[in-house]
């Protein structure tokens, strides 16, 4: 475990292995936020798809009698470009999750082709979601990332190789009847809001 100190007094006398850049603390902090790994274990992965379209759903199952809304975790939605590559349709979730459905879809796009995820092909996005996409960036100049880019077609794609989404399908896939499939993603297609503030 790092200890960071708060004053600078406390950090007489402690000794280093070694100096921490700015660009790897960032990704340490980024890599710290929600994975598959620290969601309830009541969380579920609902995939649905196809050639062109993709859409990844959260769901916490113990929260599903309530209904879709209360139970959805976040989502995002992917369509394939001519490149090969995947961009975003739209993404939605509760605080701190949105990089964990980002991950998710670029190990999906790295499966079909290998070019990876770029963002809204429109170029429509959030502040919250360039922060993301900024940090992906910084994340992918480290060499002790996850996470990689490339650039095709005047484009940066992203590629993760976290074994989340093997993890999340793993762990068995969501089944919804199709009410609750068609309520699922017309929240993520309209930017659902959850109780605790959406953010990327």
């Amino acid at each position: 475990m790092m200890r960071l100190a708060e004053r600078p007094e406390e950090a007489k006398g402690v000794q280093c292995a070694r100096t921490v850049t700015l660009s790897e603390l960032r990704v340490i902090i980024h890599e710290a936020a929600a994975t598959a790994s620290t969601l309830p274990s009541s969380a579920g992965l609902y995939e649905e798809g196809s050639e062109w379209h993709h859409i990844f759903v959260l769901i916490d199952s113990k929260l599903l009698p309530n209904g879709v809304k209360d139970a959805l975790i976040g989502g995002i939605s992917i369509e394939k470009l001519a490149s090969g590559g995947w961009s975003v349709g739209s993404v939605a979730g509760q605080q701190g999750n949105g990089p964990l459905l980002y991950r998710l879809a670029m190990e999906f796009a790295n499966e079909e082709g290998g070019v990876g995820l770029s963002k809204n092909a429109g170029g429509n996005v959030s502040p919250s979601a360039a922060s993301v996409w900024q940090k992906f960036s910084v994340m992918s100049d480290s060499n002790s990332s996850s996470i990689t880019r490339k650039f095709v077609d005047d484009r940066d794609y992203f590629n993760a190789q976290t074994g989340e989404l093997q993890q999340m399908r793993q762990r068995g896939r969501m089944k919804l009847d199709d009410e609750q499939a068609d309520e699922a993603k017309s929240l993520i297609r309209n930017l659902w809001t959850a109780k605790d503030e959406d953010d990327e």
